[in-house]
């Protein structure tokens, strides 16, 4: 929205360019072009009817002495007076059935729909009248709560008048005859009013908007896929705009709401096979669809479904990973900007569904990896196992040979025989009943030394 001149934006925002102040006297100007003629007509019957009668007054006397006689020139001369009057009701009555039947013929709005209010206020509107009267006379709301309205609701067929209450999150399109009028939406007062040829063609949701959609794409080695797409996008907004509602909710920008009503008018039905009307999010459907399809066509089956696992190393075409994903949308979101579609992407969440006998593969070769992983870890810590016994029997041999070092220290090497004896059984006694140390020791070597100590208690 950055190459968009700002009057344009400000052009598009002006939300009431005819108030329903102003509106009113123009009712009041119809009214007088269409009751005027009437009345004039009315007044110059009437005026020739009593000139008639002027002329002619013998045929407005009691003739006879019957005792209804008298009421014949009664009834003559107010069917004289009143007859222009009638007959000209009688046309207005006619020209409203008539009225009706034809925008009910060319409308077709429902059938318990009362059409004279509608015609009525049409034709003459809401003329201006006195304080005591304005509270009570005045143009019909149409709240917009929610954003959506009824596709047979009058104002979608015939348009206004009519003053329109919008709260926040919802915008209107407008146009007057099937061209674009201008965009409305919640905001300060005075509330947007609808003109007379004006018509509401789209109720725009500017919050979060959440869509799931099913895709069969292909990949690069040609398996196709169920996959399960979940979208989440919104209206755009400008700065400036964002500036503007900063007492609202959901922000509201009248040039995105625009473009992005614009952006995709129709589009191909493949059930119907026809071309149907379609909304905003169709038309970010549209960026989406291409983008996720063109991924799985660039990546193998295996690219996708495998993650970055240790000892593997990464999977470039693994969909699932936050970067990807964000590289996605970032470039999507620039694609919308560019075709100036008025909304962008604000999350996609993936479930992909393989077919059954890839999927039994895709399991199969799974476990192989975890198969090999298991037994990589495995060789491992039995390596470390068989490490650590090791270097606790090196240490306990080592404390062995160090203790008798220190013990023949003290022994007189003339009398070596019975002292080394003593020494060496008090170290066996010693070393034996260690509960730590006996586990160090090799069967073999552990039944010697047993043999060694039986000798030597024997012997001294």
């Amino acid at each position: 929205m950055n190459n968009i001149p700002i009057q344009q934006a400000r052009t598009i925002e002006v939300q009431t360019p005819i108030s329903a102040e102003e509106s009113r006297w123009q009712d009041l100007r119809r009214a007088r072009n269409i009751y005027l003629p009437i009345l004039l007509t009315a007044f110059i019957a009437i005026l020739a009817a009593i000139g008639y009668i002027t002329i002619h007054p013998e045929r407005f006397v009691k003739l006879g002495t019957a005792p209804t006689a008298g009421l014949w020139p009664v009834a003559g001369l107010m069917s004289t007076i009143l007859g222009p009057i009638l007959v000209i009701t009688i046309g207005i009555v006619f020209l409203m059935k008539t009225g009706s039947s034809f925008i009910r013929a060319f409308y077709r709005p429902p059938e318990d729909m009362k059409l004279q209010p509608l015609i009525r206020r049409r034709l003459v509107g809401v003329p201006p009248a006195p304080v005591p009267l304005s509270a009570w006379m005045k143009y019909p709301f149409v709240t917009i709560r929610e954003p959506v309205l009824r596709e047979d609701h009058w104002v979608r067929w015939l348009g206004g008048p009519a003053t329109l209450v919008i709260y926040d999150g919802a915008a209107l399109y407008l146009e007057r005859g099937n061209k674009f009028s201008r965009v409305v939406g919640p905001g300060t007062p005075p509330m947007p009013f609808l003109e007379r040829y004006e018509t509401v063609k789209a109720v725009i949701d500017l919050r979060p908007q959440v869509d799931t959609r099913q895709m069969h794409p292909w990949t690069k080695d040609g398996i196709q896929l169920d996959l399960e797409v979940k979208l989440e996008c919104q209206i755009d907004a400008s700065e400036e705009a964002r500036n503007a509602s900063l007492n609202l909710v959901y922000p509201y920008d009248p040039l995105a709401v625009k473009k992005a009503v614009e952006y995709t008018a129709v589009r191909y039905d493949s059930d119907r096979r026809q071309l149907v009307e379609s909304n905003w999010v169709d038309g970010v459907w549209g960026q989406v669809t291409g983008f996720i399809l063109g991924h799985f066509s660039r990546h193998s089956i295996d690219e996708i479904s495998l993650a970055e696992l240790e000892d593997i190393g990464p999977s470039e075409g693994h969909i699932y990973t936050y970067r990807l994903a964000q590289e996605n949308i970032d470039e999507i979101n620039r694609n919308l900007a560019r075709n100036h579609a008025g909304a962008h992407v604000l999350n996609i969440q993936l479930l992909v569904r393989f077919p059954a006998e890839v999927d039994e593969k895709r399991i199969a070769y799974w476990e192989s990896l975890r198969q090999k992983i298991s037994a990589i870890r495995e060789s491992k810590a039995e390596a470390n196992r068989i490490r650590v016994r090791e270097q606790a029997r090196a240490k306990v041999e080592r404390d062995l040979l160090n203790s008798i070092i220190e013990r023949l220290k003290h022994v007189d090497p003339a009398n070596l025989t019975e002292p080394l004896l003593l020494s060496l059984t008090g170290i066996l006694d010693d070393s034996l009943d260690d509960p730590i140390v006996r586990p160090m020791i090799a069967k073999q070597s552990l039944e010697l030394l047993e043999k060694l100590r039986k000798i030597l208690t024997d012997r001294f």
